[in-house]
């Protein structure tokens, strides 16, 4: 992220930043959780977002949580910074 935009400067398509995130996501989960990627329906994710955030990028992390990682619930949560 850099100015409430997705920084596609280097790469080719949206979606292979979104694989990204998908990825550093997991690694995270499953560090810091100890959740394998097999049981992610069996939990729900809170998605924060920034009042900055464009409505194109909600709907990428939504998809990418539901059908990508395949959590059971998404809620969201929008802060405001100021």
């Amino acid at each position: 992220m850099k100015n409430g935009v997705f920084n596609e400067v280097e790469y080719l398509s949206r979606q292979e930043l979104i694989g990204d995130i998908q990825l550093i996501l997991e690694g995270a989960i499953k560090s810091e959780m100890e959740i394998d990627v097999n049981n992610y329906g069996n939990y729900s994710a809170v998605l924060v977002i920034p009042d900055l955030f464009e409505k194109s990028q909600i709907y990428e992390l939504t998809r990418l949580l539901f059908q990508d990682m395949g959590f059971s619930k998404v809620a969201f949560l929008q802060v405001t910074s100021g």
